[in-house]
C-alpha cells in the first residue's frame, strides 16, 4: 500500500502569513476553479521556490526539503 500526499506551496506577499483560514480560502477557490481532484492534503508556505535558468520548477530539492534535508544554493 502506498500513501500519497498532495501538497502544494504558496509564496504570500508582503507580510502575510498562511494560517487556517487563508488555507481553507485557497482550497475553496481551487475547488471552484479545478474541481475536487485537485485539492491539496497541505498547504505549505515557502520562502521561494528553486527554478532552473528556464523557469521551471526544480522538483528534487523540493522533495528533499520536504523530507528533512538542507538544500544547500550554489
Amino acid at each position: 500500500m502506498s500513501l500519497w500526499i498532495v501538497s502544494t506551496h504558496v509564496i504570500l506577499k508582503g507580510n502575510l502569513t498562511l494560517d487556517e483560514s487563508l488555507k481553507q480560502k485557497i482550497k475553496d477557490k481551487m475547488r471552484q476553479e479545478l474541481g475536487p481532484y485537485f485539492i491539496p492534503d497541505c498547504i505549505i508556505q515557502v520562502p521561494d521556490i528553486p527554478l532552473t535558468l528556464n523557469f521551471k520548477k526544480l522538483e528534487v530539492p523540493v522533495k528533499k526539503i520536504l523530507m528533512g534535508g538542507i538544500l544547500i544554493k550554489q
